[in-house]
């Protein structure tokens, strides 16, 4: 009797079934699918990867090449190369060139060690944009299980320089223009801003200060004349009437020439005009509160605020020997942390010290008339000190005293030095100035010295050019030295009217602080009148109603440094579109 198998049972030589056989095919072929299908896993995830690296590098270069158009499309070239090859860890093949702007190649491109390639456009669309294209290779790991054993990939990115963005700040800040004197060459480190025209007879330079201001200047009237007479620019150098910058120069919305009287500096790169007009003056960015209001100042003199309206009862005549050398309110002061009365007092040295409080006016020249065996020269302590411009027409001692203003005046040679002191100026019953010559709203002339920084007094100072005594993180040194009220609605207190005044032959000024003086002696005038003589300087910020810039065969001062904690807006402001 013949037995047939029956499914799944073996015959009767002991051999599987046919269905065993086909589960062992099917498994086999389940793993190659299963191998296939991780090999695409695996390779869309590598490619994945590496768009996203492509696409970075696409637009870091894309932007770093946006910030040199459209005035140069090599260092557009140079600064993307930069960027890729600091990313991929190789050399650069280009450098940046400082030069005039000039004309390139409209396409570049670079196959970098690990075959990444890079191609770029200039110009793309328009001169105010760049395209980069980046290839990168990807090695796919188990490509191989799919006959692909490398791809590449590629990105792109289009970027587009917006145009260089205004300063935040300003080494001189004049509300209605800047005038000019004498021969000399005034120089400053930082940017200028004129909300009126520059006058034609000045020689101005603005240096670029490294990693905190390009040296940019904004005029905000249209037609401005950069260069009168003559004049000419090369690179740190002016020479005639002309006014030169590292940075770009604008007049309301219209620049020079590139490389006629801008864009000098030796560190630069081109920046292209800025496209924004300029905007109109106002103090409002710049003004800090009243320093009178402010409880840490108020701590200097009392605890309580100075009386700005206060009149002959409270601004009394204040005494050397029998010779009123001005008014102020008895008090209290503190210094180093010792509460004192507010009074003047002769140290060691035969120098007088006078003390944070109230003042209505202050010639110190008045103290060697009171004490013949004084210095001439007097220190100002530590603290807070308000001039109201309150004076008697009784006040008046010949060419010394208060004249036609009131507030602090050196007259005759004295010289003026302290530390971690704030000056606040106002006018609310009597012009008020700071003046290194006589006590008048409009000084004409100083013999004097001013300095709040003198060796023979202070062996710390940093004269000529030193910076250890004022540090530029000092609070004291960089923040407000002078204040006064630009008036309503900035502030409550009218606007000041009077001058300060550092200015002369042979006046010499060191002042490491911000001057905020927001006004003058009346229309027409100079709110601020600044003599570089020697070697004088502006550690700080100059900010004004107007300027007169004073120079002379003798001026080789530094001008005016821009010094803050903080910096400056970068030179030109890059998207992508694309």
């Amino acid at each position: 009797m013949t037995v047939a198998a029956g499914p799944g049972r073996p015959d009767c030589a002991g051999r599987p079934g046919r269905q065993s056989g086909q589960a062992i095919v099917l498994v086999a072929l389940a793993m190659v699918a299963m191998l296939a299908m991780t090999a695409v896993v695996l390779s869309a995830g590598q490619l994945y990867w590496a768009r996203r690296s492509a696409q970075q590098l696409a637009d870091s270069g894309a932007l770093a090449a946006a910030a040199m158009i459209p005035c140069s499309g090599q260092n557009a070239y140079a600064a993307l190369d930069g960027v890729i090859s600091t990313q991929l860890g190789v050399s650069p093949s280009l450098s940046q060139t400082p030069a005039a702007c000039g004309t390139s190649p409209s396409t570049w491109s670079r196959t970098y060690p690990n075959g990444t390639g890079v191609a770029a456009t200039y110009p793309y669309v328009d001169t105010t944009r760049v395209q980069v294209v980046v290839t990168l290779p990807a090695w796919l790991v188990l490509g191989g299980l799919l006959g692909v054993g490398q791809a590449s990939v590629s990105a792109r990115a289009v970027a587009q320089n917006s145009g260089a963005s205004p300063p935040r700040n300003y080494a001189l800040y004049a509300q209605d223009g800047i005038k000019c004197g004498g021969t000399a060459v005034f120089d400053l480190k930082g940017s200028i801003y004129s909300g009126g025209p520059i006058d034609g007879n000045c020689t101005i330079y603005s240096h670029a200060i490294p990693n905190d201001d390009p040296g940019n200047i904004l005029v905000y009237p249209a037609n401005q004349q950069w260069n009168q007479g003559g004049g000419a620019c090369v690179s740190g150098t002016a020479t005639g009437n002309v006014v030169c910058a590292d940075g770009y120069e604008i007049s309301q919305s219209q620049c020079p020439p590139a490389g006629s009287t801008d864009f000098f500096g030796s560190l630069r790169v081109d920046y292209p005009c800025p496209t924004w007009t300029v905007q109109a003056p106002s103090y409002a960015p710049y003004s800090s509160p009243d320093p009178n209001a402010d409880a840490r100042a108020q701590a200097t003199i009392g605890g309580a605020a100075c009386d700005p309206g206060g009149g002959a009862a409270t601004y009394l005549p204040l005494l050397i020997g029998t010779t009123a050398v001005g008014r102020m309110k008895p008090g209290l002061a503190v210094v180093g942390g010792l509460t004192v009365p507010n009074t003047p007092y002769k140290d060691g040295g035969g120098y007088y010290h006078f003390r944070p409080g109230c003042y209505g006016w202050l010639d110190v020249s008045l103290v060697r008339s009171g004490d013949s065996g004084a210095q001439a020269t007097v220190v100002f302590d530590p603290g807070f000190y308000l001039f109201s411009g309150f004076h008697q027409s009784s006040d008046k001692k010949g060419s010394q005293g208060a004249q036609s203003a009131g507030g602090l005046c050196l007259n005759d040679g004295t010289r003026a030095v302290g530390r971690d002191v704030l000056f606040e100026f106002t006018s609310a019953l009597s012009p008020s100035s700071f003046s290194t010559s006589s006590c008048d709203d409009l000084p004409t002339s100083s013999t004097g010295t001013s300095s709040p920084c003198d060796p023979s007094a202070n062996p710390f100072c940093p004269l000529p050019s030193g910076s250890s005594w004022c540090p530029k993180t000092d609070r004291a040194c960089n923040a407000t030295l002078v204040w006064a009220p630009p008036g309503p609605p900035v502030t409550t207190l009218a606007a000041i009217v009077g001058t300060f005044f550092a200015q002369g032959p042979a006046e010499q000024s060191w002042l490491y602080g911000t001057i905020f003086w927001p006004g003058s002696a009346g229309p027409g005038q100079a709110g601020c009148q600044w003599t570089s003589n020697g070697g004088s300087s502006i550690v700080g910020s100059l900010i004004c109603q107007s300027v007169l810039l004073q120079g002379g065969s003798s001026s080789t001062g530094s001008g005016i440094t821009y010094a803050r904690t903080d910096t400056n807006s970068a030179p030109s402001q890059a998207g992508l579109t694309e």
